[in-house]
């Protein structure tokens, strides 16, 4: 079964369980040499959230000022007719 696997392509080249000359160590290895940019990648998704976030804020509260602003000048135009 191995074999049909290995010939037709089947299994990812990152996979070293059952596979002849392959290990837990040499798994290990592949997983410690992608991990830098595991880590880079995290970082900045977790950046572009952060940034998102104070963004949707500042607008939410430039919209919350100014439909305060826009209520307050109702009130006042109506009190006065």
């Amino acid at each position: 079964m191995t074999w049909y696997l290995e010939i037709n392509n089947i299994l990812i080249e990152e996979q070293a369980g059952f596979r002849r000359g392959r290990c837990t160590e040499y798994q290990i290895t592949l997983t410690a040499q992608d991990a830098p940019s595991v880590v880079v990648v995290v970082v900045v998704v977790v950046v572009v959230v952060v940034v998102v976030v104070v963004v949707v804020s500042y607008v939410h509260t430039l919209l919350i000022q100014s439909t305060r602003s826009s209520s307050a000048l109702w009130t006042v135009s109506l009190s006065t007719i």
